[in-house]
Parts: structure tokens; C-alpha cells; sequence
């Protein structure tokens, strides 16, 4: 996959090592060991980093400095082909600063993961690197390789290509055709990272945005964030993913997120609602940020596709 400022990514081949790295949460050794057996009967190497299983301290998988050794080897060594994020959680903020990626610039490689990855995919969408926002590992040792998802993750890491998908257009979304970079992520850490040096840069952009467990009062707390900040004034369009678990207050809100989401968007600008990829257990698509997308939002059907 050559990007539109002239990066290629390295495909992966059969025999190529894939490292496991936790900079965030702890893993559960189970779920890790399960993963592994899988990747490796798809033909990959598989090197799980030191501090992944077994070093848990509080919610983290190991201290900051040890996370970050271990994100760091696997960015430099390469004899890595690809790069997945055991779990998100929490921690990846802690460590983004101490992270080299001047090796990753050099020689590009993917780097997966979700939730609160969104912090690397943030730092490398600024980077002209593109990353894989998709299923980790116990999506793979939940559904194994024969589930769509995973299936599409190994077409997007062993040609750089990603499927056009289609899906069924959701009644609150908006028509219309949009083109541009594909970013974005977890929209609670979207908000955290608002006002630091990887903050969304909106221009010519799509943003896809998804979240777990919030109220829905929050939900509207960060797209009103979005909106006074013009934010979403100058984005060209806005994919809503799964938003997943949410809750209300002991009052009700009375909006649910898509209607919240769609009441900041307004009318003006191609936005696709209940797209599948986020925090549902069964269902993820992946999606490839830093990736030079068309949106196109139909009465009935709407397609993303990669250019």
C-alpha cells in the first residue's frame, strides 16, 4: 500500500514474525495463548513481548517504562513485520511520549489495535503512517480466523489492500459522497487528546468515532466539544461506529448517540451512522486510518472504499 505522501507499507508473508506488545492493559494469559496458536497456524512468527503476560500492575500490563521498552523494540526490530495491540484498557497516554518513531518513518509497518490505541493511531495518522484499527487479540481467540474480520485483517496486512464494504444505510445517517483521510477512534480519547500535539488535525479528513460504557449526556459533553472547537466544521465527513453499552443517567437524556451525534453533525455534511466497528464482541471491521477513503451514503446502501 503506497500512501499519498509516498510511504509503502510492508506487507506481511507467510513465515513473517507478528509481535504482541500491551501498551496498555494486562492480557489474559488464556486469551494470549489461544491468539498465538492461531496467528501461527495462519503460517506467521509470533514474539510475544516481555511484558505482556504475567506483569500486571493495577489496570496496567506493566509499568510505563516497560510498556514502552517493549513498543519501542518491536517499532525497531525488523525482523517484526507487524505490530498487534494485545488489548486496550487504559495506558497508552502514559507512554506515547516516550516512543522513537523515527524507525517506523524509515521503515513503515502496521500496527493494530482499538479503543484506547486510538492514542498510536493519533500519533501515526500525523506521521503519514497508516495504521489498522480492527480486531485484537481476543477477538482472533474468540472467532478464530474463519470470522470476516479476521479474515480482513490478513488481506489488509498481507497485500496493504482493504476490501470496499458496503453496508445497509442506518435512518439517521446523511446522503451524500465525501473523500478523504480516515482517522479517528475512540471518541473518549479522541476528547482526552483535545489540545496536545496529536490532536485531530480536521482538515480533509473523515473521522470515525465509537465508545463503551459512557452516558449518554457524555456522548453529547464530547461531540458539543467537537462542534464549538469547528471540529466538525471542517472535517468532510463522519462515520459513526458501534457505540456500545451506553448508559443514562437517573434521568434520562432522552437522545440515544446516534440521534446525538447526528443533532451536533446536522444535515450539512455525508455522515454514516451505526457503522460495525468498535466494542461489540462479535463484530469489528476493520478500518485502515491514514488511508485515503471515499464515503458514499446512499438512500439504501452506503460503501467506504479505499483509493
Amino acid at each position: 500500500m503506497l500512501t499519498d505522501r509516498g510511504i509503502e507499507m510492508r506487507t506481511l508473508r507467510r513465515g513473517d514474525t507478528i509481535a504482541i506488545v500491551a501498551p496498555a492493559g494486562a492480557i489474559d494469559g488464556t486469551i494470549l495463548h489461544r491468539a498465538v496458536q492461531l496467528i501461527e497456524a495462519e503460517g506467521f512468527g509470533v514474539r510475544v513481548m516481555p511484558h505482556v503476560e504475567h506483569c500486571a500492575t493495577g489496570v496496567f500490563a506493566a509499568p510505563d517504562a516497560l510498556r514502552a521498552e517493549d513498543l519501542q523494540r518491536a517499532i525497531d526490530d525488523d525482523s517484526i513485520a507487524a505490530i498487534i495491540c494485545a488489548r486496550g484498557g487504559y495506558g497508552t497516554v502514559r507512554i506515547i511520549d516516550r516512543i522513537d518513531f523515527g524507525h517506523l518513518v524509515q521503515k513503515p509497518k502496521w500496527i493494530v489495535g482499538f479503543s484506547d490505541i486510538t492514542v498510536l493511531h493519533a500519533r501515526l495518522t500525523q506521521l503519514g503512517i497508516p495504521s489498522v484499527h480492527g480486531p485484537m487479540l481476543k477477538h482472533i481467540a474468540t472467532h478464530t480466523f474463519a470470522h470476516p474480520d479476521n479474515r480482513m485483517l490478513l488481506q489488509i496486512l498481507t497485500t496493504g489492500t482493504p476490501p470496499r464494504v458496503s453496508v445497509a444505510t442506518h435512518p439517521l445517517s446523511v446522503a451524500g459522497t465525501a473523500t478523504g483521510t480516515l482517522t479517528g477512534g475512540n471518541l473518549s480519547l479522541l476528547y482526552a487528546l483535545r489540545g496536545t500535539d496529536i490532536d485531530i488535525r480536521p482538515s480533509g479528513k473523515i473521522l470515525f468515532v465509537e465508545d463503551l460504557c459512557e452516558y449518554n449526556y457524555h456522548i453529547d459533553r464530547m461531540m458539543q466539544n467537537l462542534k464549538m472547537s469547528r471540529i466538525l466544521q471542517q472535517i468532510n465527513g463522519l462515520i459513526a461506529g458501534q457505540f456500545t453499552d451506553i448508559k443514562d443517567g437517573a434521568t434520562p437524556f432522552g437522545q440515544n448517540a446516534y440521534e446525538t451525534i447526528r443533532d451536533a453533525v446536522g444535515a450539512s455534511m455525508p455522515t454514516l451512522m451505526g457503522f460495525e466497528a468498535g466494542h461489540n464482541p462479535d463484530v469489528n471491521t476493520p478500518l485502515v486510518f491514514g488511508a485515503k477513503v471515499r464515503l458514499t451514503i446512499g438512500q439504501h446502501t452506503s460503501t467506504l472504499e479505499y483509493l
